[in-house]
């Protein structure tokens, strides 16, 4: 209406006649488009800011769309803008992504192949638009700042408007072809395949203007080539006749093969790894600068002999030959501690070590030669040092560390440790918010630490916490008598608290033998005991634990961790609803589940981890876990000949123990598109199989589905098992078998604003067929029907020290509806009919069931889900 209402002079306004079009579109089409979906969304169904959510996301994907169809209306005669870059006919074996990422203009980015987000932020406010509210401003600034200067305060100074922050901050202006700089690119290129072997080659530029006359360009660099130059031998030149058989008897040149093509990045490649092998051979002085090629490709047959030269060195000991690298060694290794020393210098020796000043702070001497990887009359080693470095500032206790080296006369050096402790005791009062499965909640620490508690850099923690937490009525609500489904009328309605003490010991304590690993797999050894009180509407839990393991490094990848003992006792005191509840399900499974347990596990798990080097593309993560629990026990009862209960099981302090074996596996592939593109994927499966004693899974050792780190479109524990359906969530759901995929596409909106569109996929199920819950077992010949498939989109905001996570997720396929009715697009008539159905079985007073529409979830997590 208000758009109708301009003149018609401001109607044939370019822009007015641009949105007035986008309005008449908005309006015949899109807005009935919206009203379809709300429609499938009654506000009673949905909690009213997912709706405006909803409705906003939608609205501005009509806006972006829209705004799409004229991402050139800003550029000038003459101006092109650069829509790609495209290389044409590329050499084998030579990357597309390196040759792309040598162009030196590139087009505006994107963050879905169709939408180049930042330049459509960069064109949405005009120049007349900046120059007003510039304007407005500025004249509210000086009104302002008139009165302030009256008051005798400081002005303030400008900032931008939130058009400008637009432009500035979120947008990015438009890549406008420059054809010095794509004649430049060409050039690099080319070089480029003159590093990898292609000596011979040409490369040509052209640019290809849009057909339909709109101002965009795509350019094309199309290479020419003939056939490589190929390594025919290496040869190894020096003065040094000592290092130059050292070399060829201790080093091989696995970067340049013989046979195979010119590559200078292998050079390169192998110029740093010699240099690094020299430095921890000895050669204390010695840098990779002192490290040339010569190359000569005058070879018949495309070939290439390449010399390695190896300098002399400019700088030697006195009284050492000149032209020689001289080999050190390392003598005095002296630890001294950073402290006000006041005078104090009492020295102690032990074997290769000296300490000073150790009696001005009370850390056993060996555990610093635990941690230390060099000793006297070694040679020098730079990783080594490195790997001292890294232990030492490891240590708890360590605040600060530095290793000097000191040469000395006669190619030997000193070593000064120099160690600053940190404060042995401390404090600390921690708040947060929490989110378990997509219920919030708050928690609070009162947290003791010891650093030192028994002068052997040992952590000690003694921990109080305690929170409250929304969570889910696993029954009906006696006093208004109305079914409570997953999700609706959820209150800080759990409180939960207990102590918890924790010691970390940077050794493997006994029986572990120290000499079965090596010093720098970093082995530790932990034990923790804590009790916790939770109580919720539906019952009153009490869960006493205590575990003891050791954790070590096989390498900077390899992970792995074992557990011996883990013991549980868990007391659960059911309300009276609660428990009739349960009765009414007449499900021994339920009833097993919410049964006092006593749970006595061993536990084995891998971690490889490779996603800390920079400049990888591909980075992956795997977790696998074993789990045992009670075998040892139920063996030890059966050779004792202990009378078993009627139900053929034993019990341990009037408490039947559980008896299991459950294993996961958790795989994550992260592929890098850009420097602002992600592609992060999940595969997780799990298996937990109840043996004799319980015939069921422990309930904190079951799966479940939902969640805002699982499946999001799901709450979390409202998901199977399998094709089960019940028309009322009325308690937790969990399965002895967990199948999950996930695939989440992330991209950068501005520098502390990520987004993300993400599918979930995955279910769990029951090992064995329970009448109460059928179509909730495992089968083979229909799983991949009962996979719940999800979709949604995400906001993230980056703190640096936390990531805060908000997903919007819409349940795309729901497997405990009826084959046929599963997926979002097909109809529901037998749901409704089993809904109108139920809802005729209600007395008075009981709040019908409504009927099937779009169901949303909002999730608010820390961190990323995976």
């Amino acid at each position: 209406a208000s758009l109708t209402s301009l003149s018609p002079s401001a109607m044939k306004s370019p822009f007015v006649n641009r949105y007035f079009f986008c309005w008449r579109l908005f309006s015949s089409f899109i807005r009935p488009l919206l009203n379809i979906l709300h429609s499938c969304v009654p506000a009673a169904k949905v909690h009213p800011y997912i709706r405006i959510l909803f409705q906003g996301v939608m609205l501005l994907c009509v806006l972006l769309f829209m705004e799409s169809c004229s991402p050139t209306r800003r550029l000038t005669e003459g101006q092109y803008l650069l829509k790609s870059n495209e290389i044409k006919n590329i050499p084998p074996k030579v990357s597309k992504e390196e040759l792309k990422s040598i162009i030196i203009q590139q087009p505006n980015r994107k963050i879905l192949p169709f939408l180049r987000f930042h330049l459509q932020m960069y064109n949405l406010p005009s120049d007349r638009r900046l120059e007003l509210s510039r304007a407005r401003k500025d004249r509210n600034l000086d009104e302002r700042n008139a009165k302030r200067v009256a008051e005798g305060k400081e002005p303030k100074s400008p900032k931008r408007t939130r058009w400008e922050w637009l432009r500035e901050v979120v947008g990015e202006p438009p890549v406008i072809l420059d054809s010095s700089l794509v004649h430049s690119s060409a050039e690099q290129l080319s070089i480029y395949l003159v590093k990898q072997g292609f000596f011979e080659n040409d490369v040509q530029d052209s640019v290809i203007y849009n057909r339909r006359g709109k101002k965009r360009v795509r350019v094309e660099y199309r290479m020419s080539w003939k056939a490589p130059y190929t390594l025919d031998s290496v040869n190894l030149s020096t003065s040094d006749e000592s290092l130059a058989h050292f070399i060829e008897s201790n080093f091989k040149l696995n970067k340049l093969k013989v046979g195979e093509r010119f590559n200078m990045d292998d050079l390169t490649a192998q110029r740093t790894e010699l240099s690094a092998f020299l430095r921890n051979s000895g050669y204390y002085r010695f840098n990779k600068e002192y490290i040339q090629f010569e190359i000569d490709s005058t070879l018949a047959d495309r070939k290439v002999l390449v010399n390695l030269i190896i300098d002399p060195p400019t700088e030697v000991s006195e009284g050492s030959p000149p032209g020689i690298h001289e080999l050190y060694t390392l003598d005095r290794i002296i630890f001294n501690y950073t402290l006000d020393q006041s005078g104090v210098m009492d020295t102690l020796v032990i074997g290769d070590y000296t300490f000073v000043n150790t009696s001005l702070y009370p850390l056993k001497e060996k555990v610093l030669i635990q941690n230390t990887f060099v000793r006297k009359g070694d040679l020098f080693s730079q990783n080594r040092l490195d790997l001292t470095y890294r232990r030492l500032i490891a240590l708890p206790i360590m605040e600060h560390a530095r290793i000097r080296t000191v040469p000395k006369g006669g190619q030997k050096i000193d070593l000064l440790i120099e160690l600053t402790p940190a404060k042995r005791q401390g404090v600390s009062v921690e708040t947060q918010g929490t989110n378990s499965g997509g219920f919030l909640g708050i928690e609070g620490n009162i947290v003791y630490r010891h650093k030192n508690i028994f002068k052997g850099a040992e952590t000690m923690e003694i921990k109080f916490n305690g929170g409250a937490q929304a969570q889910t009525l696993l029954t009906q609500d006696a006093q208004n008598n109305q079914y409570i489904q997953a999700g609706e009328n959820i209150t800080l309605n759990t409180v939960e608290f207990g102590p918890s003490v924790s010691l970390m010991f940077p050794k493997f304590l006994l029986p572990v033998s120290q000499e079965r690993f090596a010093r720098s797999s970093h082995p530790t050894t932990s034990i923790n005991a804590s009790f916790n009180f939770q109580q919720r509407p539906d019952f009153r839990r009490r869960l006493a634990s205590m575990y003891f393991g050791y954790r070590w490094r096989e390498s900077a990848e390899k992970n792995h961790q074992v557990n011996p003992l883990e013991l549980s006792v868990i007391r659960i005191d059911k309300s009276a609803s609660f428990q009739e509840r349960l009765e009414e399900f007449n499900d021994q499974f339920l009833l097993d589940s919410y049964q006092d347990h006593f749970i006595m596990a061993s536990s084995y798990q891998f971690v490889y981890d490779r996603l800390d080097k920079e400049g990888r593309k591909n980075d992956i993560n795997y977790r696998a876990r074993a789990e045992f629990g009670g075998n040892l026990l139920r063996l030890i009862y059966g050779r004792t000949n202990v009378i078993a209960d009627s139900t053929g099981s034993y019990d341990i302090f009037g408490i039947r123990f559980a008896q299991y074996i459950k294993t996961s596996q958790d795989f994550r592939f992260y592929r890098k598109i850009d420097s602002r593109r992600a592609l992060a994927t999940r595969f997780a499966v799990g298996l937990g199989i109840p043996l004799e004693n319980l015939n069921v899974l422990p309930f904190s050792k079951s799966f479940f589905g939902g969640g805002a780190n699982g499946l999001r479109a799901w709450r979390a524990r409202t998901l199977g098992p399998g094709g089960f359906f019940e028309p009322v969530v009325s308690y937790d759901k969990i399965g002895d078998v967990q199948i999950e995929a996930d695939l989440e596409y992330r991209f950068n909106l501005i520098s502390y604003l990520d987004g993300a569109i993400f599918f979930d996929a995955g279910n769990i199920w029951l090992l064995e067929p329970d009448n109460l819950r059928p179509k909730g077992d495992f089968q083979f010949d229909r799983f991949l029907g009962e996979m719940a498939i999800g979709g949604g989109i995400g906001l993230r905001i980056d703190f640096n020290y936390f990531l805060l996570r908000f997903d919007l997720a819409a349940q795309l396929k729901d497997p405990s509806l009826s084959v046929g009715e599963r997926w979002i697009f097909q109809p529901k008539n037998v749901y409704n009919a089993r809904i109108d159905e139920f809802n005729e079985g209600l007395t008075d007073g009981q709040a019908l069931l409504r009927p099937y529409s779009l169901r949303l979830n909002f999730n608010l997590g820390i961190g990323y889900p995976f």
